[in-house]
């Protein structure tokens, strides 16, 4: 199981905790989980704002004290996101992508880098490529190892930008024009425009790999994995979304679930693909 989560945005005052338990929960129940986040950790400040708070800091007497008290508080903020991610036990998180929510420290590290870091993930600020190889660990009655069978999965991730539009169907559309940069791709997910969905496109055919001929299909999934911020809270301050009376955001995240999928060809050899499903899980 592969768990995508993102826009998590911890320090806002909307933030709904209940998602990231729940993403807890999931990885502590689910046989075979890990996690990716594509970003967004805390809302602290955004890419504009970021170069802005360099700017001024450089060009003013005590602001490099200023940064370290800044630097200072966003890592007491990542103690505290850390404490609560590694509930989900030892190597659960795979990899963290750089949103556009990230604070810079005065050593150049950003905080959704430190957090990456601390929690022994891999960290990338811009496209993340990751191959899952699956095997079913059955050996000949022998003990050959030869008897198993492997299938390779093929993940794309990023945070996402701008320009996404502010329907399922327009977000949809730009995330596949950016998932056919990649000819062969299994997943491609991104979040940025806090819509949760997953949707298998319409299958395509490949030459398989194997020494005996044969075509398969292969069918890419399209992703957004959601937010942990609600939109609209009564008695709270308004965030943006409602500042600006948009859409309510949907706060949640989404799973895949992977198999080996062996067919029999005509001369008896094996075709062996991946199987993926997928499914949103929304969170009040």
């Amino acid at each position: 199981h592969l768990i995508c989560f993102g826009d998590i945005h911890c320090d806002s005052s909307n933030y709904n905790p209940a998602v990231l338990s729940r993403v807890i929960s999931e990885l502590q129940s689910l046989p075979n989980s890990y996690a990716i986040c594509t970003g967004d950790v805390f809302e602290f400040c955004n890419s504009r704002t970021r170069a802005a708070i360099s700017s001024s800091l450089t060009s003013t007497p005590g602001g490099d004290e200023a940064s370290l008290v800044m630097d200072s508080m966003m890592r007491k903020s990542v103690d505290g996101l850390e404490k609560t991610l590694k509930e989900a036990g030892e190597g659960k998180f795979l990899a963290f992508c750089l949103g556009n929510h990230a604070y810079k420290y005065q050593d150049n590290i950003f905080s959704d880098e430190d957090l990456a870091r601390r929690l022994g993930a891999a960290f990338t600020d811009g496209v993340l490529a990751l191959r899952i190889t699956l095997s079913t660990k059955r050996p000949l009655k022998n003990g050959s190892a030869s008897g198993n069978k492997t299938s390779r999965i093929n993940l794309v991730a990023h945070h996402g930008t701008g320009g996404s539009g502010s329907t399922e169907g327009g977000d949809l559309q730009a995330l596949w024009k950016r998932a056919n940069i990649f000819t062969n791709s299994h997943i491609h997910i991104s979040g940025h425009t806090h819509h949760c969905f997953c949707i298998p496109q319409k299958a395509e055919l490949e030459f398989g790999n194997a020494a005996t001929f044969h075509i398969k299909e292969t069918v890419r999934w399209l992703a957004r994995c959601g937010s942990c911020v609600r939109s609209y809270s009564v008695g709270e301050r308004a965030n943006y979304i409602e500042r600006i009376m948009a859409h309510p955001q949907n706060t949640g995240f989404v799973v895949f679930k992977f198999w080996i999928r062996r067919e029999r060809n005509k001369d008896g050899s094996d075709i062996k693909s991946p199987h993926i499903e997928g499914k949103v899980i929304l969170v009040k």
